[in-house]
């Protein structure tokens, strides 16, 4: 669909047809990111990068999890708004249905709300990020 899209990845993937660099900041011009769940998705939200969120792991960890928490959203963005600001997929990651979500969002900045950006910039963003996450598992 896009023969001139390129891929750059923060860290060595074997059979990836990439440019490897070191460090999400090399990111930052990215037209959309497909990243796995974790605290990387703050660090792209604070660069305005649109993503789609990705996570997989063991079926018998899932079905633990499922029972043991009761989340509606697990992408830190989307947990910080209280509402899904970008997709999530989880535990069945079908590529055609991530590209979709990856294409849909090419170069549209503002995925994540201004103020929750706001709070992962500056002095103390970390702090200030994972305070409210200890507040919303409360």
């Amino acid at each position: 669909v896009h023969p001139d899209a390129g891929f750059v990845v923060p860290g060595p993937v074997a059979g990836l047809d990439a440019v490897w660099v070191d460090g999400i900041a090399a990111v930052a011009g990215a037209d959309v990111a497909v990243v796995a769940s974790g605290t990387a998705t703050l660090e792209l939200a604070a660069l305005d990068v649109p993503m789609v969120v990705v996570y997989r792991v063991y079926p018998a960890t899932a079905a633990v999890a499922r029972r043991l928490l009761q989340v509606e959203r697990v992408a830190l963005p989307n947990v910080l708004a209280g509402r899904d600001c970008v997709p999530e997929h989880l535990q069945r990651l079908d590529p055609d249905a991530i590209a979709a979500d990856a294409l849909r969002l090419v170069g549209r900045r503002g995925q994540v709300p201004r103020e929750i950006v706001a709070g992962l910039q500056g002095e103390r963003a970390v702090e200030r990020a994972a305070d409210e996450v200890a507040r919303w598992l409360r």
